[in-house]
């Protein structure tokens, strides 16, 4: 399994997780994005938005 290391946006620490899916942080559980792995290999960059979270991890009706 790829991992990239993360830092939780909830709980303020760097943690490690599949590169492939979000992930729960594995120090407090809750939802976050391998954005790393988005930054270094999309060529169009971020397009993380509230209602559908991002084109390679859709949330809320996005689609891939």
């Amino acid at each position: 399994m790829n991992i990239t290391i993360e830092w939780c946006p909830h709980c303020d620490t760097e943690v490690e997780i599949p590169v492939d899916k979000p992930s729960a942080c594995p120090s407090c559980g809750m939802n976050i994005l391998p954005c790393s792995a988005c930054q270094r290999d999309l060529p169009m960059g971020c397009d993380w938005g509230e209602e559908t979270s991002c084109t390679v991890f859709p949330t809320k009706g996005g689609s891939q």
